[in-house]
């Protein structure tokens, strides 16, 4: 079997390509997609991306915990203006916890009869909207322990990984490794048969030449700009798109760079992070 080939982390990435390349903006380039693959014949049956049926339930559940933890952590008064806290998937989960009506309320309730309690109760639950219990430190520490990784330092991006959650619940169980897994793919999410050719596929990179264009490499790689005869013209164009130009001239001497990168807790997006880097040095 040969060596699988790695693909580039997400990022922003310089290629120099011939002055003619053609290849039309924001799509995939076909030398950096795998031809081989295909799914596990009991894809969406019984298989799901690799997961057993009892697998992938476990799977969406131990998401949800790790979400809820991850929300745990956040510090309200933190959260910018335009994100919704908490995560909406977690204000319109049926269960999700909510305050109880007061006991003293309760209790001078109890005297009233049955229709003029039950006028109390829907007259309180309208003058007091739905709202969650806070999420606290308190839970986000428990669900941290769950997984594993408590008292680690996170970055913003870094949130508690569900999987890490689903392999200590089952090793908390004492099921074996493969529980949880299709038996007839083994977790891979492919046809077996044809596992071997994909495995062994490496990518076939763009032809070179003296152009400068932008890639992105979020997907597998695409084009994101026109090609450029020089640097310079290259630099105006980043200019052009919102960049500073010691930003465009670092990215272009690297030739690449993260989605977002963090440096002295400052999160800046692809090449803007040039900025900070600059200013770090």
């Amino acid at each position: 079997m040969g060596l699988r080939c790695r693909h580039a982390t997400m990022g922003r990435e310089l290629k120099r390509v011939p002055l003619d390349f053609d290849w039309p903006l924001r799509k995939r380039w076909e030398g950096y997609i795998n031809p081989h693959r295909k799914a596990c014949p009991q894809d969406t049956i019984s298989c799901h991306a690799g997961w057993s049926n009892a697998g992938k339930w476990m799977d969406q559940l131990c998401r949800f915990i790790a979400l809820i933890g991850s929300e745990a952590l956040v510090n309200p008064s933190e959260v910018h203006p335009e994100r919704i806290y908490p995560h909406p998937w977690l204000q319109e989960w049926t269960y999700t916890p909510t305050p109880s009506i007061p006991t003293h309320l309760l209790e001078s309730w109890r005297e009233l009869s049955t229709e003029d309690r039950n006028r109390a109760f829907y007259q309180w639950r309208r003058d007091n909207p739905k709202k969650l219990i806070p999420l606290d430190a308190e839970l986000g520490s428990f669900i941290e322990k769950l997984e594993g990784q408590e008292n680690k330092t996170r970055h913003p991006f870094d949130r508690i990984d569900g999987y890490r959650i689903f392999l200590r619940l089952r090793e908390l169980t004492g099921l074996p490794e493969s529980w949880g897994i299709c038996p007839v793919c083994e977790g891979s999410g492919m046809d077996p048969d044809s596992k071997e050719a994909f495995e062994s596929w490496c990518k076939t990179h763009p032809p070179d030449g003296p152009g400068y264009q932008l890639w992105e490499t979020t997907t597998e790689g695409s084009p994101i700009s026109p090609v450029f005869p020089d640097e310079d013209s290259f630099v105006s164009y980043l200019v052009a798109e919102g960049y500073s130009e010691n930003a465009a001239r670092d990215f272009t001497q690297s030739g690449w760079i993260f989605s977002a990168v963090q440096i002295g807790g400052q999160v800046k997006a692809n090449i803007h992070a040039f900025d900070v880097i600059r200013a770090k040095d």
